[in-house]
């Protein structure tokens, strides 16, 4: 008989070598793991090994990108305009400290830049970092999705956990070739419209990104929904 195994995906990079001896070690657990239900299975040859190697692109936010012309024209955006690596900074500074005239001018937010703990956050902030962030601020949440320009659709790159917080912010990656971008979103309902007919405000969820008109029909909704992992149906 002919089986098949597969090891997890690794990050290879300066600081993370490739480890075979890990691999191998894998590979022998799984053949270990077919002959522990009695198949009597003995390794002949190997007939075929494939190794996948893909480039490696850790979302994180870097310095400001303009917002494409579909978002913008929505006016749920708030994109700070820095030219730093403090963009997820700025874009929580700014549901926090929010002005009510140019919400997108640097300025309005550089005297409150001490008000969060970002003690162990590296910049640019990656996605991977955000639980962490929550940790060291009991009092906020935040929601991170990613935006694909070319069918205008959006992941959701990162969904906290925490659902109670004071504060729930709703955060948006921008990509370019070489960069990423985090943005501000204040209207949820607004960036899934085109999802919907309905005309008027939209309860949408924030795991599947699915907009309701009724209020109580969406509540009914959540509680089902976060047994799944994060998609966009």
């Amino acid at each position: 008989m002919t089986a098949y195994f597969h090891t997890p995906s690794v990050v290879v990079n300066v600081g993370q070598p490739l480890d075979l001896r890990n691999s191998i070690t894998l590979l022998n657990n799984a053949l270990e793991h077919i002959n522990s239900r009695k198949s009597g299975f003995v390794l002949e040859y190997v007939k075929r090994f494939v190794v996948s190697v893909l480039r490696y692109r850790p979302l994180h936010g870097s310095t400001y990108i303009p917002t494409p012309a579909f978002l913008a024209s929505k006016r749920f955006i708030v994109n700070i305009h820095n030219g730093y690596s403090k963009c997820f900074l700025w874009s929580v500074l700014s549901a926090l400290h929010e002005p009510e005239i140019n919400k997108e001018r640097l300025s309005n937010y550089t005297s409150y830049e001490s008000a969060l703990d970002m003690s162990g956050i590296n910049y640019p902030v990656e996605t991977k970092q955000i639980h962490l962030f929550e940790k060291q601020n009991p009092t906020i949440s935040i929601n991170v999705l990613s935006f694909e320009p070319d069918t205008k659709s959006f992941t959701v790159e990162y969904l906290s956990p925490e659902r109670d917080r004071q504060h729930h912010i709703n955060l948006l990656l921008l990509e370019d070739t070489t960069k990423h971008h985090y943005v501000r979103v204040t209207n949820m309902s607004r960036l899934v419209a085109h999802r919907s007919k309905h005309n008027g405000v939209t309860h949408v969820c924030n795991s599947c990104l699915h907009p309701f008109s009724d209020p109580t029909t969406h509540e009914t909704h959540i509680p089902f929904c976060l047994q799944h992992p994060p998609q966009q149906v």
